[in-house]
């Protein structure tokens, strides 16, 4: 009995002193450099229409996308131009920004599977 009471009040001791103590400082983390600055949507999205039609260009001339894949894909790519074309005249908004760019992540995906798709032209 004597034990466990020895133990247990060394115990508390122990936890009490090291509950008491105060923890160690520690420099504040360092600020985050300035971000770079960003496009302008306008910018971007003209940008991504650049990258994508090249990668249909490469595609067709590769051989990775039939002439079917690619009329189709450049219909849409065409359509996504025009949309771009008529927004920017009247003033980009949010809204319309967020609409262009769900379809132009969509077209990517879609010319990614159409080039991966193993049909070739031979």
């Amino acid at each position: 009995m004597r034990k466990v009471f020895f133990t247990s009040s060394i115990a508390l001791l122990l936890f009490t002193f090291l509950g008491c103590s105060e923890p160690e400082r520690r420099p504040p983390p360092p600020r985050p450099e300035a971000a770079p600055p960003r496009v302008a949507p306008a910018e971007h999205i003209a940008n991504r229409i650049r990258e994508l039609q090249q990668r249909i260009d490469d595609g067709v001339r590769s051989g990775d996308l039939l002439s079917t894949e690619a009329k189709n894909l450049q219909q849409r790519l065409d359509g996504i131009k025009a949309d771009f074309d008529r927004v920017r005249e009247r003033g980009l908004d949010p809204f319309s920004v967020d609409a262009l760019n769900r379809r132009l992540d969509s077209l990517d995906r879609d010319i990614f599977g159409q080039r991966r798709d193993y049909q070739r032209r031979w």
